[in-house]
């Protein structure tokens, strides 16, 4: 054989070699996301008593993904059953949910700081209300199929989230949310060194899953007041998301969609300034005591207004804190520079769980406490600022 067609057949050799290994690779990405993906769907059953399946039929647009450029649209309308009813979610994007200006800042292996500024419009998150139930509430995403928490009334609400491991990409479980088995959870609210009784976790559930209706009620006033928030995502709750930037970004996107909307039935729009993952290293100390990890958070989102100014921040960790504390946050502490942030434990594999913490621990932040029925109620007052394009007006909510 010629020296040309030895290297001829060396080259095609080595050609071979290569989309071997790519495919061999490739294979092994897919099973190792199929093991992930199983492993999530157990994770997922493992907080549910029982769940029922359907499958989402979008009505308007008639193919969810029919808009121009593949984009979601602005408004649609899906079915669900749940049971033995037909649901008919009426959905609007929740143009509010991103503040002018909303950057998105994470971090490479070696530290290096990145950052963007995605659009408004292209998000996937929406607001609704289910047709035919009055005071019902919907908050989902319809970024990769259908999840939220959708509110019939005060006794029945259900989640909603696609099944990882399905035949059917269409499959979607839907899970009645007062039957989720949630860990003992409890909050202090703090106020310098005092700390106030704890409130279980299923207070805060109740009051994330009461009718919009009843809570306009108790807003004396008719002003819509804005919050711009900066999340932040530990390195911690980065790894329990498989150090995957999306899936942990989405998981915060999908909690402020959720806070946002329970707070608009107060008047109160909740929108994202910033939202910052620490995917290489912690910023500060995060441990199990939830007062050092409060005290250093709030100095670190002091030294970050120059930066990113925020009204507030919250602090998502994918840590545990010693006891049953799953979040800690000051009282009447709203826009302060030096106080107006919490910390929450990311406790369940659903949104909705951390989205009910979050939502209690900015509730302390406004000042107001609890009721008998273990929903937040008083008056708190916001510090009047400056932030960009809006001004903070004081709050007053009472029951």
């Amino acid at each position: 054989m010629s020296p040309a067609a030895v290297g001829a057949v060396r080259s095609c050799l080595c050609l071979l070699l290569a989309v071997l290994l790519h495919c061999a690779a490739a294979c092994a990405a897919a099973v190792y996301d199929g093991l992930n993906e199983q492993d999530s769907q157990e994770r997922l059953l493992q907080h549910v008593q029982s769940y029922e399946i359907t499958s989402p039929k979008w009505l308007h647009p008639h193919s969810h993904s029919s808009s121009a450029n593949n984009q979601h649209p602005e408004e649609t309308q899906v079915l669900i059953s749940a049971e033995g009813q037909e649901l008919r979610l009426h959905l609007e994007k929740n143009q509010q949910l991103l503040a002018p200006g909303y950057q998105e800042i994470w971090y490479t292996p070696d530290g290096a700081r990145k950052s963007s500024s995605p659009a408004n419009a292209g998000h996937c998150f929406y607001h609704g209300v289910v047709q035919g139930f009055e005071g019902s509430s919907v908050a989902v995403s319809t970024c990769s199929g259908l999840r939220g928490l959708i509110s019939l009334n005060t006794s029945v609400s259900y989640l909603i989230e696609p099944l990882p491991v399905s035949t059917d990409a269409r499959q979607h479980a839907v899970i009645r949310a007062e039957s989720l088995h949630l860990p003992k959870g409890s909050c202090l609210h703090h106020h310098g060194d005092k700390d106030q009784p704890e409130e279980r976790l299923n207070d805060f559930i109740h009051g994330m899953m009461s009718p919009r209706s009843k809570r306009e009620k108790r807003d004396l006033s008719q002003n819509m007041k804005y919050v711009e928030l900066l999340m932040v995502a530990d390195r911690a709750e980065f790894e329990k998301h498989g150090s995957n930037l999306e899936k942990t970004k989405l998981k915060l996107l999908e909690t402020a969609n959720l806070v946002d909307k329970y707070y608009k039935a107060l008047n109160i729009r909740v929108a994202l300034i910033g939202l910052e993952v620490w995917s290489s290293q912690d910023m500060i100390s995060v441990s199990d005591n939830p007062h050092s990890t409060l005290a250093e958070f709030l100095s670190w989102r002091r030294k970050q207004l120059r930066v990113l100014p925020n009204d507030n921040a919250q602090l998502i960790t994918g840590k545990s804190f010693h006891g049953t504390i799953i979040g800690l946050a000051p009282l009447k502490a709203m826009c302060s520079d030096y106080q107006s942030g919490g910390v929450n434990t990311d406790h369940s594999e659903f949104a909705f769980g951390v989205a009910a913490t979050m939502a209690h621990e900015m509730g302390h932040n406004f000042g107001m406490s609890h009721d008998s029925t273990g929903l937040l109620s008083g008056q708190g007052r916001g510090r009047g600022l400056h932030h960009g394009r809006r001004y903070w007006a004081p709050v007053s909510t009472s029951v």
